[in-house]
């Protein structure tokens, strides 16, 4: 999940576009933890808020996933691509499960949910709590790698997963994981065509998606969750938001290159600083709506970043997050040990 490997450059607006959605995504948290601790509806200001960066924040990841794909993963084979997606984004799902839902039997008093051992044996078909992202990204990664083999161009397969999309969210299955890889399947779909494209293309494709996106919030905002709505403001907002970043590719976004450039590890690890954060706020019996939102914020942030930070230096840190990176680099000591 970085946005340069091999030799070829980093694009780092990619960085920019990613930070942006990663702290978007901690400020819907936020404000969720927020009004749960302190018994606050989620009204006003607060149920607005959120609900607006829920329109764009995934889908952003998603259309950014997309693009990277067809920039570098579509170069490799299907065995070694899938083989990559499963150690980068399976294994460290699957055990940041366990360790989210050993916490929550740990610590029942500070979950909004309670959970059972049954969330924990369907974590294939009922994605587990927030990793749902990383769960649903490694399944759309692998069948859009698949399916390429069939289907060698993009737009049709863009206009294929829409119509699915849209039916998925008229007619939902029992499948809660298949629901959710319908749904992204066409942004992340259009961040591989829009890199395809040439930059006339996308300016336009940008400009025209930014005015369907404003149109279609009156309707996303009454919608229920995961409906056609949400697929239209995600869809659109995410061809809008790339086209955006894509224009300050000059570094008008630096600050926001440096969350972007550690999002699996922000991503996985700020809910679970956040949830220490509220126990330790509820406990000194802290009422301050600002003094919540700096504090879940600014320390989940700034843990997150420096535990991504250590992970660079000492890469026995990054085996759950980035395991082929940490066995990677055991193997090239192995081999310099043995070569010196």
């Amino acid at each position: 999940m970085t946005a340069g490997s091999g030799n070829q450059p980093r694009e780092h607006w990619l960085d920019s576009a990613r930070g942006f959605a990663m702290l978007c995504v901690m400020l819907g948290h936020a404000v969720e933890r927020m009004t749960t601790a302190l018994s606050l509806p989620m009204t006003g200001w607060l149920w607005n808020l959120r609900t607006f960066v829920y329109s764009f924040h995934v889908p952003l990841f998603f259309a950014v996933a997309g693009w990277l794909y067809a920039a570098r993963g579509a170069e490799e084979t299907p065995g070694r691509y899938i083989r990559k997606r499963t150690l980068g984004l399976l294994v460290p799902y699957l055990f940041f499960s366990l360790v989210v839902w050993a916490g929550k039997v740990l610590f029942p008093d500070y979950v909004n949910v309670q959970t059972t051992p049954d969330d924990l044996l369907s974590v294939f078909t009922a994605p587990f709590t927030y990793l749902w992202f990383i769960y649903v990204l490694y399944l759309i990664s692998v069948a859009v790698r698949l399916l390429e083999n069939a289907v060698k161009r993009r737009p049709p397969l863009l206009i294929c997963a829409l119509a699915a999309g849209v039916l998925s969210c008229v007619f939902p299955t029992p499948v809660d994981a298949l629901n959710k890889v319908l749904l992204y399947l066409p942004v992340y779909l259009l961040g591989a065509v829009l890199h395809d494209a040439d930059d006339r293309f996308r300016r336009t494709a940008g400009a025209v998606c930014a005015v369907l996106f404003v149109a279609s919030l009156p309707f996303y905002w009454k919608a229920p969750a995961y409906s056609a709505w949400w697929l239209v403001a995600g869809f659109t907002s995410a061809a809008a938001l790339l086209w955006v970043f894509r224009s300050f590719e000059k570094g008008r976004c630096r600050p926001l290159r440096v969350p972007g450039c550690s999002t699996l590890y922000i991503y996985i690890l700020h809910p679970v600083i956040m949830n220490a954060v509220r126990m330790i706020l509820m406990r000194l019996h802290v009422g301050s709506r600002p003094v919540w939102m700096a504090s879940l914020l600014v320390v989940s942030l700034f843990l997150s970043m420096l535990y991504a930070a250590c992970a660079v230096r000492y890469p026995l840190l990054a085996l759950p997050f980035e395991p082929e990176r940490a066995l990677r680099h055991r193997g090239t000591r192995r081999h310099s040990a043995r070569n010196p």
